[in-house]
């Protein structure tokens, strides 16, 4: 009896104590999972977040943004490892997923009299792909169509044609779709439809806004930009001097069509925060401080700028600091490249005074030689006129020359004055006639320019044969570079020549093990930070641009004559031109644009200098690296970077 009691006790306990030892055994790997994942070497607030385990319905709505936030800074750190980035940036897409959907439900509750709508949902609709027939009446708890949100019953529901609505109606649609599409909630399938609805929207505001530029084009309509009150007095004077030119002119120029439609949940995201306290203050000390931009130091400058740049980007700032930051910025920059400007010019005229007086000495030998002087005839008419950067703007669009009587310089300020002037209200004061007349003259300086330029491309060729010309430029192997010594990106027009050539040659961040593809840089930020680049600012893109004026291709001489050198001596060198946009417009757009920003200067490296097509390779990145993240109009935004990019895509063929 007592032998039986005691088996019947030893088997209850082995009852108890196993299941409870399995369920030890089966959390216990659980528990270690996250000290596996985030490895100790990482930043503490990588590992906090990494270690997170908390679900976004767990959280307030005020933790989730602050979740979404750091996950999303810390995304962006240059050599995070992949599968921690993966994970950081799943969690803020879980995140924000959870905010949307909130505030869609309390959207929804706000519409009672939709409701009626949701249960009508047509359940096969939402699992097709069942094979399920016989039993469709129990697999019904299994779908919940109950639970999809009115807004996404309507999107998947017929809907008139996408040609019969307005432009507002499409930019929603796109927009709805977008956003329930990244609800986790729903089911895979209901997300991928719609996915495809999305696209479809928004691939119908792209052709749409295609359109509308080429009518654009087509009515060759100027951008409005109010030029100076001097000016008026010179344009109510009669042109007599020309006979009226009857065919209108082929403009090159296209004005930028109506704005497209704001996509909410980005301004929400880019300019939408309340304003970090702590980048709050470190702004507010930028703002604050009254030392004159033109007291201060080349490099003391360009590390202000570089201060507000990175805190900027980091976008954490409110709306109304980050606004007052950038037009200081803008203040301070135009500074700067003032100055760097200034400087280059007083160069050049060092070097045009030595090859003048070096003309001077021979003319003079050649006197003393009884030889007769060399006297070249000058086409410029007796006009008492040089433009420079200081000709008051109404002496230049005074100036009645025939483009062949002016040199290069003085045919560029011309052709800015001029074209500044067309897109100014005074402009419309004149008659249609008289204004296509204005048009012919500035494109045929246009043209005059451009076949100069292709002159000036056989100097250079001559130039290049010089050894002096590419003694310099060394390409360093990959095994002897050092990372303190790789040089931060840069910006053209705040620069030296020196910088550029540096930037140029250096080698890439970081070792890279084998050659890929331009689209795997697009797709990869760790990839595409470890190249260092310049960007091209210098070139200025308005508002829907994708193009390069004659009379601004000289701005590209100084990354040019570097390129033209490294490909002398080594032909096989590849660089790559990236495009980007500010964040106005749809993505799809903004990437086509893009391209074409980065197809236009290298077709200008290409034609205008020494350097073959199959040694520059563009991409378009659209807005996926705004400089500043803002929804708004942002001229840093709109801008190409260039960076030598043979460690990484391999030699040109």
């Amino acid at each position: 009896m007592t032998f039986k009691f005691a088996a019947a006790s030893l088997l209850a306990l082995g009852l108890f104590v196993g299941p409870v030892l399995a369920q030890e055994n089966q959390e216990q790997p659980v528990a270690e999972q996250p000290v596996e994942v985030a490895p100790p070497a990482l930043p503490d607030e990588v590992l906090a977040l990494v270690n997170d385990r908390r679900s976004a319905q767990e959280l307030s709505d005020e933790e989730l943004k602050d979740r979404a936030r750091q996950a999303r800074k810390i995304v962006k750190t240059p050599g995070l490892p992949d599968d921690i980035r993966g994970q950081l940036q799943a969690l803020n897409d879980a995140d924000r997923a959870e905010l949307e959907a909130r505030a869609q439900a309390q959207k929804t509750e706000e519409k009672p009299a939709e409701q009626p709508v949701q249960e009508a949902a047509p359940q096969p609709e939402v699992k097709a792909d069942e094979p399920i027939q016989e039993a469709q009446p129990e697999a019904a708890p299994a779908v919940e169509p109950v639970a999809l949100p009115a807004e996404v019953v309507e999107l998947l529901s017929d809907a008139p044609p996408l040609d019969g609505l307005t432009d507002e109606q499409v930019a929603e649609r796109a927009k709805s779709a977008r956003q329930q599409s990244r609800n986790e909630a729903l089911p895979q399938d209901v997300r991928e439809k719609l996915q495809a609805i999305a696209k479809q929207a928004r691939a119908e505001m792209a052709a749409r806004q295609q359109k509308a530029e080429e009518l654009k084009q087509q009515e060759a309509a100027p951008t409005p930009n109010v030029e100076e009150p001097a000016v008026q007095e010179q344009a109510q004077q009669p042109q007599p001097e020309t006979q009226p030119v009857v065919e209108a002119p082929k403009v090159v120029e296209t004005a930028p069509p109506p704005a497209p439609a704001v996509d909410k949940v980005e301004v929400k995201e880019l300019d939408g925060n309340a304003g970090d306290p702590e980048a709050e203050k470190k702004a507010r000390a930028y703002l604050d401080d009254s030392t004159p931009a033109n007291t201060l130091a080349d490099d003391a400058l360009r590390a202000r700028l570089d201060g507000m740049r990175d805190l900027m980007a980091e976008n954490e700032l409110s709306q109304k600091t980050e606004r007052e930051l950038r037009q200081k910025l803008r203040t301070e920059r135009d500074v700067l490249r003032e100055r760097v400007t200034k400087a280059k010019a007083e160069e050049e005229a060092k070097v045009a005074a030595t090859l003048a007086a070096e003309e001077s000495k021979k003319q003079q030998a050649a006197a003393e030689a009884g030889q007769a002087p060399i006297v070249k005839k000058d086409k410029r008419p007796n006009i008492n006129i040089i433009i420079t950067a200081d000709t008051p703007v109404r002496e230049i669009l005074r100036d009645r020359r025939e483009s062949e009587f002016l040199d290069e310089s003085e045919l560029r300020y011309r052709i800015r004055a001029r074209r500044d002037f067309e897109n100014s209200e005074q402009f419309r004061d004149y008659d249609e006639e008289q204004r296509v007349e204005w048009r012919q003259r500035t494109r045929r300086d246009r043209e005059f320019l451009g076949r100069r330029l292709q002159e000036d491309r056989n100097i250079r060729r001559v130039e290049l044969e010089k050894p002096s010309n590419i003694r310099r430029i060394v390409i360093e192997d990959d095994a002897a570079f050092n990372e303190d010594e790789i040089p931060e990106d840069i910006f053209a027009a705040e620069v030296e020549d020196e910088d550029i050539e540096r930037v140029l040659l250096a080698p890439p961040r970081r070792k890279i093990t084998r050659k890929i593809s331009v689209e795997e840089i697009a797709a990869q930020p760790k990839i595409r930070a470890s190249m260092t680049r310049i960007e091209v600012d210098t070139i200025r893109f308005g508002f829907n641009e994708a193009f390069v004026r004659e009379e601004e291709v000289d701005n590209l001489d100084q990354i040019a004559s570097v390129i033209e050198r490294v490909l002398k001596k080594y032909p096989r060198e590849v660089f790559l031109i990236e495009g980007h946009t500010d964040a106005v417009g749809s993505d799809a757009y903004n990437t086509k644009l893009s391209k074409a920003r980065a197809e236009a200067v290298k077709k200008a490296l290409s034609t205008y200098y020494i350097i073959p097509a199959k040694n520059l390779q563009t991409v378009g990145l659209g807005e996926r690296y705004l400089k500043i993240p803002t929804a708004e109009q942002e001229q840093e935004n709109r801008r190409v970077s260039i960076s030598r990019a043979t460690a990484i895509i391999g030699e040109a063929e």
